[in-house]
């Protein structure tokens, strides 16, 4: 769906539910380089904790050896960066 400086963005459907996630895929190696690591965890605390409509949804978050996986509200058709910046 999209990719920035420190990991890309998939659709992803969970199995049981069937529900669409937008699945923020993290390169773990290029956030400790980069030294921001801290923002990362930062963004899924706030995430966690955040209740509003203008805010998306982070349902689960998750690890491997090399990623931070974070699974967000999938927002078809939209393009937040474009609405955020009017």
């Amino acid at each position: 769906m999209g990719s920035g400086a420190f990991g890309k963005v998939f659709l992803a459907r969970h199995i049981s539910s069937n529900k669409m996630y937008a699945l923020k895929a993290l390169k773990k190696k290029t956030l400790i380089v980069k030294k921001q690591l801290k923002y990362a965890i930062s963004e899924a605390n706030v995430l966690k904790k955040a209740n509003h409509p203008f805010i998306i949804n982070l349902y689960f978050a998750f690890q491997t050896p090399h990623f931070l996986y974070l699974a967000l509200d999938y927002c078809p058709g939209k393009d937040l960066n474009y609405h955020l910046a009017r």
